[in-house]
């Protein structure tokens, strides 16, 4: 379509009108393509005049959003999928930032899941509930992350005491035995907009989703013990894992091809360059060292997973001397890769967890700066700076080139052996991920939905 066809397109559209109201799925879908046409002014326009009675008008509305990071839609989409099942009348709304939705697509399994439970809407629009009736909103889902505008937008238009905060991923910050003081003078040392965003979170939600006891301190910055709730960690429920092992999209993939073309497998975990977390000399002395072991591993091939921020292109630059049949880059789950490999090497990653719970050995390599600004970064018993992860006994950083050679060459597709103290302290982190989604679920539904349906 280009403007040509405007005229008689805006006439057919017209013609529908005067029949029925469009549902809302058609609305959305006609905007995005005239923004596809290059026509974003026109789709603004539709986007703003077009009649749009309330959708849902008779159904409770439980309301999502994700706005910052892919790791939310990981976490949560799990118990929307529950939530569904015991509230099929129900409609689930998602509104989800492009830039999620985009990595989203990239990830199959997990877009396809969300299709087929909840309506999916764009947060980028002016007033994006003007398409819904609010006062049927039972239930308002969103990350652990500080408040920004949209936040308290939302919040101004639907009933109070619905809101729920759950983890933005499944990345651990802190842990029971830290001191509560200490972490409290980290995020004062925040920006201003970090810190009254935390405030208004603080003051609006009814309950607080956390995976484990062992990592409350953070949720005590900003809740009480009386909302925060440990349901498990939802993303390692070995339902979920199991339904996205066998994910027919998994089992015809081209990383399932590239999986089976050598007698070992890798996957490697990758974050880029960052101020605090990976300094620019740092992260190229990992990634030349990374780059050499690929390349002169034999018979081996690697399976590369960005950082959701990470740049691409500059990550795939550090491979450009290594032949193209011993590496690939792919964007689906972590546990549906780590799946298809004998081990994984992990930058700093909450990713060591998505190794351990498909039963697959992991092993860090990276530089941990030495100053205290990062506080996931942790003063070790020996004296080493490294990972929360691996001061919760998850995972243990090589240190040097030959150590992580000398680990991986003993990786075979036989020898998937993780010491069980290690799953032990993995069961700790994670909070008993069996039977977590439905567990969530369920507490949402009797704290939350049912005093919030009207009464009969």
């Amino acid at each position: 379509m280009d403007r040509g066809d405007l005229p008689r397109f805006f006439t057919i559209l017209e013609q529908l009108l005067a029949e029925k109201p469009l549902a809302i799925e058609t609305v959305v879908a006609i905007e995005k393509m005239l923004r596809q046409a290059g026509l974003t002014n026109e789709a603004d326009i539709l986007s703003r005049n077009l009649p749009r009675p309330f959708a849902f008008q008779n159904q409770p509305i439980i309301l999502v959003l994700f706005y910052a990071s892919i790791g939310e839609v990981d976490w949560l989409l799990p118990v929307l999928c529950k939530l569904k099942e015991i509230h099929p009348e129900f409609a689930i709304v998602a509104l989800i930032h492009p830039i999620i939705q985009q990595k989203l697509v990239e990830a199959s399994f997990h877009f396809a899941r969300l299709q087929s439970v909840a309506h999916v809407l764009p947060c980028s629009e002016t007033n994006p509930l003007a398409r819904i009736d609010t006062n049927n909103i039972v239930l308002f889902l969103r990350s652990d992350d500080p408040d920004v505008a949209l936040h308290r937008e939302l919040r101004n238009q639907i009933h109070s005491n619905i809101e729920v905060v759950f983890p933005s991923g499944t990345a651990i910050i802190t842990r029971r035995t830290d001191d509560l003081a200490e972490i409290a003078r980290y995020y004062a040392n925040s920006s201003t907009d970090t810190q009254i965003g935390y405030q208004s979170l603080r003051k609006a939600h009814q309950l607080w989703l956390t995976t484990s006891p062992e990592l409350e301190p953070m949720a005590l910055q900003f809740s009480t013990p009386d909302r925060i709730v440990h349901a498990g960690c939802t993303r390692y429920d070995p339902w979920w894992i199991d339904e996205s092992l066998h994910d027919p999209a998994l089992t015809n993939s081209r990383e399932m091809i590239f999986s089976n073309s050598a007698s070992r497998r890798i996957l490697l975990i990758t974050r880029g360059p960052h101020r605090l977390y990976h300094k620019t000399e740092d992260y190229q002395f990992v990634m030349r060292q990374l780059a050499d072991l690929i390349a002169t591993l034999p018979d081996t091939v690697t399976i590369i997973k960005p950082h959701p921020r990470q740049d691409q292109a500059e990550l795939e630059h550090w491979f450009d001397a290594v032949p193209k049949n011993k590496w690939m880059m792919s964007h689906l789950s972590l546990t549906q890769l780590a799946s298809l490999t004998d081990g994984v090497i992990s930058m700093f990653s909450s990713g060591v967890m998505d190794a351990l719970a498909v039963g697959v050995p992991v092993v860090e390599y990276y530089r941990y700066p030495q100053d205290g600004q990062v506080l996931e970064f942790r003063q070790l018993a020996d004296g080493r700076r490294g990972s929360i992860y691996e001061a919760l006994g998850l995972v243990a950083n090589a240190g040097d080139i030959e150590t992580l050679s000398k680990i991986v060459s003993g990786w075979n597709r036989t020898t998937h052996q993780i010491p069980e103290a290690v799953m032990a302290n993995y069961r700790l982190v994670t909070g008993i991920p069996e039977g977590s989604a439905e567990r969530t679920a369920r507490i949402l539904s009797d704290k939350i939905i049912s005093k919030a349906l009207p009464t009969k």
